[in-house]
């Protein structure tokens, strides 16, 4: 469903960008990450920690410190970035 202003999303659930729109994410622990155009992924949270998977489009992210075991991993189709404590 098409969503503007500031709504949540569930575990599993698919991000679709507009090609002319974009879209942030903010964690409860204060991390922002940001999708351009066009890009679509999936979110999963759990006690071991936050994954999105992107398979299309581009992130940025301003991640916070993580918790001990509870990394924040964002995984593309050619790479995967996983932050597990500093910022």
């Amino acid at each position: 469903h098409a969503r503007s202003g500031a709504s949540g999303i569930d575990d599993g659930q698919e991000l679709a960008v507009s090609p002319k729109g974009w879209a942030s994410l903010r964690l409860r622990d204060g991390t922002l990450i940001q999708f351009s155009g066009n890009s679509r992924a999936t979110f999963q949270a759990d006690d071991a920690g936050v994954r999105i998977a992107l398979t299309a489009g581009d992130v940025q992210a301003d991640v916070r410190k993580q918790l001990a075991g509870r990394p924040l991993v964002i995984a593309g189709s050619r790479s995967q970035a996983t932050v597990v404590g500093t910022r």
